[in-house]
């Protein structure tokens, strides 16, 4: 049983230094390679840590550092689905301070944890295990608190998302990552903490991320190897440098009259006016497979998401409705309404982001 368990430790932690090695060649400039090399930085730190000697030299000391590296993989699976749903590689890196601080807090958390048990063991003293209770059920709690972060992360905008092998990634990452990672701290914490647990489930869990990062070096190593993040329209400067060389994909006369019917739809008869309009309700009054139109406006029009495909027709009209002089008394509010928003805060937000100022000081520079 222990031989079991340590060879398929030693096989994942193997497969994990190559793919840290793929990455780091191909992948470090991008942000989500970065993450990614971190994730599985902690991934091997989290399979090596039981099977270190505690007779090491200073053992309590590295045995803190391991912790804080082991455990950061939750929340740095949180950013890298952040960094590759929400293309943090193409975007501004979008993470608010309260987020930074709920990681700091969390990673000190784990570490007083650990030191608190250490304690309470050598001293004996029932104020440093009430703490150390605390710490343990309080950095659960926010285990799972990351976990809410990374199925939000990898549910949202999911309708809208246009990249057909990102929107099949996060069906990858929520049945595999995600309920592996779950089902992993329930058990934990049902025991009492990853030290406490039954030995049948450590194989289990170490067999199972035996074949996990098995799939995984497959795809980075054999399948893709010239162009995992491509997959997902994030691409590495080498593969960059290939493509600016490569014709893109040839229209079909299909394809071709999709486009005219497409421009038609949304320049003539302006259906992003609907403020419930979505990538399927627009391929049915195409009369456009749903999954055809998504290929089309990605490859072909260049978007990633649907929804900044409709921001730009929105926002283009209420642009012009700005500028005209004879709209110089209309609310904003009643602009933002007209062309296809829902309430002015949204409106307000893709507006600045495209324009850098909001409508209203938009609106003063042209009268100025």
């Amino acid at each position: 049983m222990i031989d079991i368990y340590s060879f398929s430790r030693g096989i994942s932690v193997g497969i994990l230094l190559l793919l840290c090695f793929k990455i780091w060649l191909d992948y470090w400039p991008l942000i989500a390679g970065r993450l990614m090399f971190a994730l599985f930085v902690g991934l091997q730190t989290y399979l090596i840590s039981p099977l270190l000697s505690p007779e090491l030299l200073l053992f309590d000391y590295v045995r803190g550092f391991l912790t804080v590296l082991s455990t950061s993989t939750i929340p740095v699976f949180w950013l890298l689905c952040a960094s590759v749903f929400s293309d943090w590689d193409k975007n501004k890196i979008s993470i608010s301070r309260i987020q930074v601080g709920f990681i700091g807090l969390f990673l000190t958390i784990e570490l007083s944890a650990d030191w608190l048990q250490i304690k309470a063991l050598q001293d004996n003293i029932s104020l440093y295990e009430l703490a150390a209770n605390v710490s343990f059920y309080g950095s659960y709690f926010m285990r799972f608190g990351f976990l809410v972060l990374a199925f939000s992360t990898m549910l949202s905008q999911w309708s809208q998302d246009l990249v057909e092998n990102r929107r099949n990634l996060r069906t990858i990452m929520i049945g595999i990552g995600a309920i592996q990672i779950t089902l992993v701290s329930s058990v934990e914490l049902w025991f009492g903490g990853s030290s406490s647990t039954p030995m049948w489930f450590e194989i289990f869990n170490s067999l199972m991320l035996m074949l996990i990062f098995f799939s995984i070096g497959s795809w980075f190593l054999v399948i893709q190897p010239n162009g995992v993040f491509n997959t997902l329209g994030v691409q590495g400067q080498e593969i960059k440098a290939a493509q600016l060389t490569q014709a893109q994909d040839p229209l079909t006369s299909t394809e071709r009259a999709w486009v005219v019917a497409l421009k038609k739809i949304m320049t003539i008869e302006q259906v992003y006016h609907q403020s419930e309009l979505s990538i399927g309700g627009l391929a049915n009054q195409l009369f456009i497979p749903e999954h055809q139109l998504r290929r089309l406006i990605n490859k072909h029009l260049g978007y990633r998401n649907f929804n900044d495909y409709l921001n730009k027709h929105r926002l283009d009209d209420a642009s012009k409705r700005l500028m005209d002089p004879q709209n110089e008394r209309l609310p904003i509010l009643s602009i933002a309404l007209d062309v296809g928003y829902g309430s002015i805060a949204p409106f307000n937000r893709a507006f600045k982001q495209r324009f850098r100022q909001t409508p209203s000081e938009y609106r003063s520079a042209l009268q100025g």
